[in-house]
C-alpha cells in the first residue's frame, strides 16, 4: 500500500510506504493503490478534496481527487558545439592579430619618418 502525503493546505508532501517510512508517514495522507501511484508519477498533480471516509484511492479516482498541474516548458537555448566555439575563437584571434599588425605597421612607418627627420637635422639615430 502506498500513501499520498499532503500538507494542511492540501499541497503534495510526498509518497510514502510502510516498508520504507514505517511510522513516519504524515498524519495527513490518503491511501492509494500501486496503480494510482504509478499513474501519479507520470505527471505533477495536486490534491483536490479532503476525504472524510477511509477510502483507498485507485486509478479510477484520479480525476475525482487530483488535478493535474500544468507545468511550463522553457526553451533551452541551443549551445554551440565545441567546434563552433573553437572556430569562433580562432577567428577572433586572427582578427586581433590583423589589428595588431596594422598598428605595428603604422608605428614602424612613424619610426622611419622620425629617423628621417632626425637625420635631416643632423642628429644620430
Amino acid at each position: 500500500m502506498k500513501f499520498f502525503g499532503f500538507k494542511e493546505n492540501g499541497q503534495f508532501d510526498g509518497f510514502y510506504t510502510k516498508e520504507i517510512h514505517g511510522d513516519n508517514i504524515p498524519k495527513t495522507n490518503i491511501k492509494i493503490t500501486e496503480d494510482l501511484w504509478q499513474e501519479l508519477l507520470k505527471g505533477i498533480y495536486k490534491y483536490k478534496l479532503n476525504l472524510t471516509e477511509d477510502k483507498v484511492l485507485d486509478v479510477a479516482d484520479k480525476d475525482i481527487y487530483f488535478d493535474k498541474v500544468e507545468t511550463k516548458v522553457y526553451d533551452v537555448p541551443k549551445l554551440p558545439n565545441t567546434q563552433e566555439l573553437l572556430a569562433q575563437q580562432i577567428t577572433n584571434l586572427l582578427i586581433e592579430g590583423k589589428k595588431k599588425d596594422v598598428i605595428i605597421t603604422k608605428l614602424a612607418k612613424t619610426v622611419d619618418e622620425l629617423n628621417k627627420k632626425i637625420s635631416n637635422i643632423g642628429g644620430v639615430n
